[in-house]
């Protein structure tokens, strides 16, 4: 599998006239229509990319579509391509190609491809031959493939002599040819990488990340510098101090700082491969450990940011604090939202392209993974932004605004807004990252002037901010505390006591709660057996014209207890006679209770005298009747109340 190539920096990469054709001029010239229309993104790809790269003017894909027709994971039918992404249609390689790198000049009008095509051997054997293509991108010209002689090419980069590539020889050895010049590397050294940094004079300084084999075939992750006038460097090798075996999976140069960021990876016998970022310059030798696999890198073109991809997020690292990516303290990231990240480059206008897998099927038995081309960029910033008083104290503000319409190319759901509130007054500025549309400040100082800044951020950048100001308002005078007044009980009412007074022409309004839900907007509250076990509290605004809001809350009431219902002693009417009737009279109840009645004789119940009137018998002839009224009602205790006991009942 081709490892992800060095991004070269672009101020560097301009082809010298024809002698950037030398290699590639011969064979077959195929021709697209290229549209310099704007296009959106993220672009499906129809094929397999195998490296991407982007100029002022546009971006590019490279990759092939191959075919296994026997299983046995080579390739029986492959073809590649090249594509100005969402610009243009792809353009066939040739069947039996397959790309591997790929190039693009500073002024995007070329393009240096490098792979294979399947060649006729003796017989019926075929084979793999290297090959370059030259590529024209203003009409997507291609030239080639022409044969590489004796070299297998592994990495390509351009530069102000033109382009150079790295290669191994087919007879054994190592090297680094551009036209007109052929360096030889060092014994047992296999280059992955190029790029190129300034070089005195306005030449080329190469830099070749590599692996070198020693006798006993250990490898090392290595760094060297080819100068202008084809001397070799020694070597720097990259990975921890305490063991550097391992390889380079990713490198990119900072050609503003003259700095070489390169990922290593060693594989460990104890456990999973360790990674690490490299950062090596003439007085520069930094080793920063990884935490996670990472599998390409790519510097913004002021040097400022390093993004590291792995699996389906990308990272932005600062570059002055590498060091500081430990622990939880993680670097901001975007999500696309997809299975994996591919390749990735960052053009000159600072917007960073990224290849990345995605399901396109939600079958997990019919799985189709397509890759697509991201564009991602500074999102826009939010709008509306307004800075206003809090509902429920003088001394909070909250800020609103409207989401930024545009996230720079990464899903909505990846996009934070940074927050930032200063006391004009001096001190530091309040941080917050939050995904709403609103953040409330609190304990904010009256008379103070406070400036509010809201930016968008997608984890790789942040749009312009926007600004408000807010200065907060003395408070309208107040109470120092309110009361509940009043038993907690159903069937009481509560009212408010105040300790201290309001300032004259003040508006009040009320709002009394049970469990944190409003009950009533009223100055009182009747306790019903809705608010039975839920504790009660109030609160006061008062506002007056020039002054900001003040808001008392009471505290807590107990949670409200069963009411007691008011009740009277009945009373009973009629002659206690045999063959009477006799009637009880009920008054004074707490409306909506339900009574229910029991007669008493001589202080026993009679059986089945449940009503308001009873007809004596002669089985109560001689004894003394009472009434028992019994007052039910939801959120009250029971209650009862007996009548004065009536004369012995006469025969």
């Amino acid at each position: 599998m081709h490892a992800p190539r060095a991004t070269a920096p672009r101020s560097r990469r301009v082809v010298a006239g024809l002698a950037a054709t030398a290699v590639v001029s011969a064979g077959l010239a195929c021709t697209g229509t290229a549209n310099a229309a704007e296009p959106d993104f993220p672009q499906t790809l129809a094929f397999t990319p195998v490296d991407l790269e982007a100029s002022a003017g546009g971006v590019y894909a490279t990759g092939y579509v191959g075919v296994d027709t026997d299983g046995d994971y080579v390739w029986d039918e492959v073809t590649g391509y090249v594509q100005a992404v969402g610009t243009g249609e792809r353009i066939s390689l040739g069947e039996g190609t397959q790309p591997s790198a790929m190039d693009v000049s500073s002024d995007g009008d070329y393009l240096v491809i490098i792979g294979t095509q399947k060649q006729q051997g003796e017989g019926d054997e075929t084979y793999d031959a290297p090959v370059a293509w030259f590529v024209g991108t203003e009409n997507m010209n291609v030239n080639g493939p022409t044969l590489i002689e004796g070299k297998n090419p592994y990495a390509v980069t351009f530069g102000s002599a033109g382009y150079y590539v790295a290669y191994t020889g087919w007879n054994g050895g190592a090297g680094v040819y551009s036209p007109g010049r052929d360096v030889a590397l060092p014994e047992g050294v296999q280059p992955s990488h190029l790029a190129t940094l300034p070089g005195a004079g306005g030449t080329d300084e190469v830099v070749v990340g590599a692996t070198d084999f020693s006798d006993e075939g250990e490898a090392l992750g290595t760094l060297r510098t080819i100068s202008s006038d084809g001397a070799v460097s020694d070597r720097r090798i990259l990975g921890p101090d305490d063991d550097r075996r391992g390889f380079i999976s990713a490198m990119d140069v900072d050609e503003e700082n003259h700095l070489t960021y390169a990922v290593s990876v060693r594989d460990m016998e104890d456990g999973p491969q360790e990674y690490g970022l490299n950062v090596i310059g003439p007085d520069t030798d930094e080793y920063v450990p990884l935490p996670d696999p990472v599998s390409g890198v790519s510097v913004s073109p002021d040097g400022e940011t390093v993004f590291l991809s792995g699996g389906g997020s990308i990272g932005a690292y600062d570059a002055d604090a590498l060091d500081s990516y430990v622990g939880d303290n993680s670097p901001p990231y975007a999500y696309l939202g997809g299975d994996g990240i591919g390749q990735m480059d960052v053009a000159p206008t600072g917007r960073l392209y990224v290849t990345a897998e995605h399901e396109v099927s939600e079958d997990p038995e019919a799985s189709q993974v397509v890759s697509k081309v991201h564009a991602i960029e500074a999102p826009s910033a939010p709008t509306n932004l307004r800075a206003v008083a809090s509902d429920s104290t003088s001394s909070s503000l909250v800020a609103r605004w409207t989401a930024a319409p545009d996230t720079g190319g990464v899903p909505a759901d990846n996009v934070y807004y940074r927050v930032t509130l200063q006391d004009n007054a001096g001190g530091q500025p309040v941080v917050k990252d939050v995904f709403d549309t609103e953040y409330q400040f609190d304990d904010l100082t009256e008379g103070h002037t406070y400036t509010l800044t809201v930016a968008t951020t997608n984890g790789l950048f942040t749009s312009t901010p926007v600004e408000a100001g807010y200065t907060v308002a003395p408070s309208v005078a107040h109470p120092s505390a309110i009361d509940v007044r009043g038993r907690a009980a159903v069937g009481s009412t509560l009212s408010l006591a105040s300790t201290g007074s309001w300032a004259p022409g003040t508006a009040l309004t009320y709002a009394w709660y049970a469990d944190d839900r409003v009950v009533s907007t009223a100055p009182t509250l009747r306790l019903t057996k809705a608010h039975l076990g839920r504790s009660v509290f109030a609160m006061v605004r008062g506002t007056k014209e020039g002054f900001a809001p003040a808001v008392v809350y009471t505290d807590p009431t107990p949670s409200v207890a069963l009411g007691t219902l008011a009740a009277r002693v009945p009373t009973v009417t009629g002659k206690a006679k045999v063959g009477k009737v006799l009637t009880a009279k009920a008054a004074g109840w707490t409306a909506g209770t339900r009574l229910t009645y029991q007669w008493l004789a001589n202080g026993k119940a009679i059986k089945g005298a449940k009503a308001a009137r009873l007809k004596l018998k002669a089985a109560q002839a001689g004894k003394k009747i009472t009434v028992k009224v019994t007052g039910t009602q939801a959120g009250y205790r029971t209650a009862s109340k007996t009548s004065k006991a009536t004369a012995k009942v006469k025969r």
